[in-house]
């Protein structure tokens, strides 16, 4: 059972080379790290909201349920400019959140 549909985005011009990578890290601190990008605050944003249709039938949802949505911007220390936007949509049944941004 899926409980979770992530989506992420970053800019190309911070991380050339990125989609050519294999693997690619999951964890933002490990990515920035390895381009030389300090990161800086965070900003993270908790709802629940009804998902798209694709991603409620992805958490075996019914279409009208609300979900967790986690919306999520890292940005750079020195510039503060956006690193990373990941937008979480989660099924919490049985289960929860932890977030660890060291």
């Amino acid at each position: 059972h899926v409980f979770m549909v992530e989506d992420v985005a970053l800019p190309a011009i911070l991380f050339p080379g990125l989609a050519a990578e294999r693997p690619i890290p999951d964890s933002i601190g490990v990515l920035a790290q390895g381009y030389g990008i300090l990161l800086g605050k965070v900003e993270e944003r908790i709802s629940m909201r009804v998902p798209p249709a694709a991603v409620a039938n992805t958490l075996l949802v019914a279409p009208d349920t609300p979900v967790m949505v986690l919306d999520r911007v890292v940005f750079m220390l020195d510039h503060g400019r956006p690193v990373e936007w990941r937008l979480v949509h989660c099924q919490p049944a049985g289960a929860y959140y932890s977030a660890d941004m060291g």
